[in-house]
């Protein structure tokens, strides 16, 4: 997920009447494992009150991984 482009659309979405109230990022998709900035996401949801939602259905097993559990940093936010 692009943070400038996040950003810009939940401004439009804001400009255009809308009422946002989530992000949802992902944590380890299931071909690639791919994580979203899960920080960089955090701090936006809190600058714009949104919940924060991660789904971590693959990656979440890596928070008990002392080699990959920096990969969920912010999961928590």
């Amino acid at each position: 997920m692009e943070m400038d482009h996040l950003e810009s659309e939940i401004l439009r979405a804001k400009c255009e009447g809308g009422h946002p109230f989530m992000v949802s990022a992902t944590a380890g998709t299931t071909v690639l494992g791919a994580f979203d900035p899960l920080t960089e996401i955090a701090n936006l949801c809190e600058k714009y009150q949104l919940w924060f939602h991660v789904d971590a259905a693959w990656g979440g097993g890596a928070l008990v991984s002392p080699k990959y559990r920096a990969l969920l940093a912010g999961i928590e936010r």
